[in-house]
Order: C-alpha cells, then structure tokens, then sequence
C-alpha cells in the first residue's frame, strides 16, 4: 500500500487519457489495499488524489465504495454495503470486515477532546449490540486503532487518544494550545530554578 500511495501521490494535477490507463490499476489496488489494512484509517487523503479522484468505468464502483466510508454513518454504511456485493466477491471483502474497518474510520473521527464514551452511546455509534462494545474496544486496542481502557463498573470506554483520520483545523488548534500550555509551564518552572540558584549564590 505505501509504496502504490507514494507513486500515485506524484500526479499532483488533473490526469490526461494516457496518464490516466497508466494509474487506473494501481490506483484500484490502492484503495482495496487501504480498505483491507488494519492501520491505514485516512480516507481523505486518498480521495484528494487525483488518480483515485478519477476512477471511472468498470472501477468506479471502488471509488464509490471508497466514498461511502466518508460519507455515511455506521448504520447508513451497513444498510447500503450490499450495494457492492459484486466488487466485495471480486476483491475478497467480506460484509463483516467492511462494518468493522466502517466502525474504525467512525471512531477516529470523533473529537479528542471528549474521552469518556458510555457503551450505550458507542453502542448507537458504531451501529453494534451494546453486549458487544467490551470485545469491540479488545480489537480496537489490540489492533492499535485506540489506546484505551475499559470500564467495567461505570460501562464506559475511555479512550485516551485515537489513530486520528484526518487532523482537522480544531483538532491543530487543540494541538497548538496543549503545546502552548506546556511551553509555558516549562518557562515558569525554568524561572523558579534560576531564581532558586541566583538565591543560593546570593546567601553563599
């Protein structure tokens, strides 16, 4: 998958014809590969490449496919992926594997502002059983798609962070505030240590 990102992310403009019947297979190849790989969550990045943005003919259904995990929700997902059933046999996806990468794009595109998530409103959020948030969590955290904790007692998941999909413009301002505040943590406490030492020298 890296290595097919990394050629189609040269095409930088609209592709002509020629260019066109050179990228069409490999740009295919790259979005059945990202869909099928565990660590690979940033859909958008992918749709703002021009060789899969022109996906056209007999592989217009993998951009489609591709499309539909942006711009649905986890319930949507599920009710339209039969839709593909024809590209799912022809690719070797499963309905199952589809509904857990779904369950995976949605949860990193909540905020990280809010941590702790009640396994009935996970439950509505990934469109899943509210029984089956606990193992849900397990594989998400196994597969490093969220470092979490669970918590039995109050029935939530805390997550601490996510594998994000895309760092949206709030998401750089909370970034840049955080690295703010801890700049100027780090000057207060490097003014308390120099006026420690200067009162050292001064008493000596």
């Amino acid at each position: 998958f890296k290595v097919m990102h990394a050629y189609l992310r040269l095409f930088k403009k609209k592709l002509s014809a020629d260019e066109l019947k050179l990228t069409e297979r490999d740009a295919r190849r790259c979005v059945i590969l990202a869909i099928k790989a565990v660590d690979v969550i940033n859909f958008e990045e992918l749709l703002d490449l021009q060789a899969i943005k022109q996906l056209s003919g007999a592989n217009e259904e993998v951009l489609k496919l591709l499309n539909l995990f942006t711009t649905t929700d986890a319930k949507g997902f599920e009710a339209q992926i039969n839709k593909f059933a024809k590209l799912m046999k022809e690719e070797g996806l499963t309905k199952e594997e589809l509904i857990v990468k779904k369950s995976y794009v949605q949860i990193c595109s909540l905020s990280t502002d809010v941590t702790n998530f009640a396994y009935s409103d996970l439950a509505k959020l990934l469109n899943i059983d509210e029984d089956e948030i606990e193992n849900w969590a397990i594989d998400a955290i196994q597969n490093k798609i969220i470092d979490a904790k669970i918590d039995q007692q109050k029935e939530e998941i805390v997550i601490k962070s996510h594998m994000l999909r895309e760092l949206k413009k709030k998401e750089w301002q909370s970034i840049q505030v955080k690295i703010q505040t801890w700049k100027e943590r780090f000057e207060r406490v490097k003014t308390v240590l120099q006026a420690a030492a200067q009162h050292e020298q001064a008493i000596q």
